[in-house]
């Protein structure tokens, strides 16, 4: 996978029957580094969650390496 740790494609994330994240495509890849900023309820955690698996993906594609 070119160095990327972590590759979302297109997911769609829901949390209590409502859509968190619809489409959400990015990478991450080694030797980078990542700040979430953002206003307090604009998704910061939400994404967090995601990343770390906690909140369910109901479509797209997850590779990762860890």
């Amino acid at each position: 996978m070119n160095g990327v740790i972590l590759a979302f494609d297109k997911i769609t994330v829901r949390s209590l029957n409502q859509v968190i994240f619809k489409d959400l495509s990015f990478e991450i890849r080694e030797n980078e580094n990542w700040a979430l900023i953002g206003e307090s309820g604009s998704g910061k955690s939400a994404l967090l969650e995601t990343i770390s698996g906690r909140l369910g993906v109901s479509n797209g594609h997850i590779d990762h390496t860890y």
